[in-house]
């Protein structure tokens, strides 16, 4: 069970990430050079923040469904 939940935590983090450089790579195909490439980084690093905080938000909810579904025997 708890892998479980730390597989899907993991799995939307990967997601999220692979989502922020998708966006990146799209705004530098747009903008033309790589001079500006601190300029997307810093870019990038804000949208990993950003999920990686609204991911770890989720931590609390996701802790008591585990603890529930561990309570209640359902993970058999």
């Amino acid at each position: 069970m708890i892998h479980f939940f730390e597989f899907v935590l993991q799995n939307r983090l990967e997601r999220c990430a692979l989502q922020c450089q998708d966006e990146i790579r799209d705004q530098m195909n747009a903008a033309g050079p790589k001079k500006d490439i601190d300029k997307y980084r810093g870019i990038f690093d804000e949208c990993i923040s950003k999920c990686a905080s609204t991911h770890i938000d989720l931590i609390p909810s996701m802790f008591k469904r585990m603890t529930e579904a561990i309570k209640s025997g359902s993970y058999n």
